[in-house]
């Protein structure tokens, strides 16, 4: 049931998969009854979700190999080897890769082995995967159906645009749209054959049905578990049932019309639903060190504060931080060809409270490891810590509401602006 899009995901994909094996064996009857139920389960999907269909939707069966070559092609596209390399060493600082892991790789080994189906926008194509368990293949064809009608009536790539130019925040917040209806359409078809409430038979729409603080208690370590990798399943269903209780059905067209914008709107379905300024996220302006090429850049949202947090402070509390967050930035700067690259990222939070709650957490995770964390600079809004001395360095600063990591091969001119000021980082905002 994954779809195509996915960048973000990639920063969850650390661990391979261990899904049990399944046979791949092509049933040819199987295959033709299923097919035979595919009008009849059109008009219900339709029906359902309220999306009129435009035109038929053509079905093929793939094996695993096909899935396999189809999202390494469209991986390979979005990630050419000069912005791979760069992706790559920012989230081994970040610790989203283990040293030595290959982005697509992981992305492949973590993903690749439990997809059901896809549709294909390019080709108008919905692909189902060869195997799936009978008892399954219904709820797979009703989700991807209902990626074919978005596409009728919100043609798809043009809803995602040009990833390569996107926030992994707001493309992970566009994903959770898309895929969170499919989930709640496939689970209401299901219901309605069944003639009872979901049951949950492909574990993501059980998964969705729980109530908010069951996510508190998951285990998000290994993609092939609840968690991580289902998010815009989980969060994005959650955030469809929380929209259509307070607008109702007739407002699903204007949700992908004003899509959400950040993973903290589909985390919380009540600031998009009631915006105020401050939930939208902030424009933090520019982390500049000139001289310093910028090898890549991003932000990653709330949901990326939380994956960054949980590696050190477990999930309970990473949810509690991570709901502070107002906006976020993060650069890798360096020579693509030279190891000497360091990684800045900063992030707002809502208050000055909530930011040193935040510090408080990642100085207390990094003392753990490095029990000789020193203050290097410090003033009426800031302090600096610094990890190491030459070489490879991490450096927590708190100024205000916001929080900044430095993390790398640090410049020696780097170096002696931390330790020296004046504060690189300092505006008139981070005093509030």
């Amino acid at each position: 049931m994954k779809s195509r899009f996915w960048a973000f995901f990639l920063i969850s994909s650390i661990l391979p998969s261990h899904l049990p094996a399944q046979s791949l064996d092509s049933d040819p009857s199987a295959q033709a009854d299923l097919l035979g139920k595919e009008d009849e389960i059109l008009q219900a999907v339709s029906r359902i979700s309220g999306l009129p269909i435009r035109q038929e939707v053509a079905v093929d069966f793939k094996d695993l190999d096909f899935f396999q070559g189809y999202y390494r092609v469209r991986l390979e596209r979005q990630y050419p080897p000069r912005r791979l390399a760069a992706v790559e060493k920012a989230y081994g600082l970040l610790g989203f890769l283990r040293p030595g892991d290959r982005l697509i790789d992981a992305y492949l080994r973590s993903f690749v082995g439990d997809v059901e189906g896809l549709y294909d926008p390019d080709t108008k194509t919905l692909y189902l995967r060869e195997g799936v368990p009978e008892e399954k293949q219904e709820m797979v064809l009703a989700h991807e159906l209902t990626h074919a009608l978005q596409d009728q009536s919100f043609p798809l790539d043009d809803y995602f645009g040009d990833l390569s130019a996107q926030t992994s925040d707001l493309e992970f917040a566009k994903s959770a749209l898309v895929e969170g209806q499919a989930v709640e359409v496939a689970g209401e078809y299901e219901a309605q054959k069944e003639s009872r409430g979901w049951i949950g038979s492909s574990g993501v729409t059980g998964l969705a049905a729980l109530p908010p603080d069951r996510r508190e208690g998951m285990d998000l370590s290994d993609p092939s578990k609840e968690g991580a990798v289902n998010f815009p399943y989980v969060d994005g269903s959650r955030f469809w049932k929380a929209c259509l209780s307070q607008k109702g059905k007739r407002a699903e067209g204007d949700f992908f019309k004003n899509p959400p914008v950040t993973t903290r709107q589909i985390i919380h379905p009540e600031d998009y639903l009631s915006p105020r300024p401050s939930d939208a996220g902030v424009a933090l302006g520019t982390i500049d060190f000139s001289g310093h090429p910028i090898l890549w850049q991003d932000s990653l949202g709330e949901y990326g504060l939380f994956l960054i947090l949980r590696q050190g402070l477990g999930d309970s509390k990473a949810w509690d931080l991570a709901d502070g967050w107002r906006g976020d930035q993060w650069r890798l700067y360096g020579d693509s060809s030279d190891p000497s690259v360091f990684l800045v990222g900063r992030v707002e939070m809502g208050d000055a409270p909530s930011a040193r709650a935040l510090f408080d957490a990642c100085r207390e995770v990094f003392l753990k490891t490095k029990p000789t964390l020193g203050k290097i600079n410090f003033g009426p809004q800031s302090e600096w810590f610094g990890l190491g001395a030459g070489g490879e360095g991490f450096y927590l600063g708190r100024l205000g509401r916001r929080v900044v990591w430095i993390r790398g091969v640090l410049p020696a001119g780097v170096l002696n602006r931390l330790r020296d000021g004046p504060d690189p980082f300092q505006d008139p905002r981070a005093a509030r």
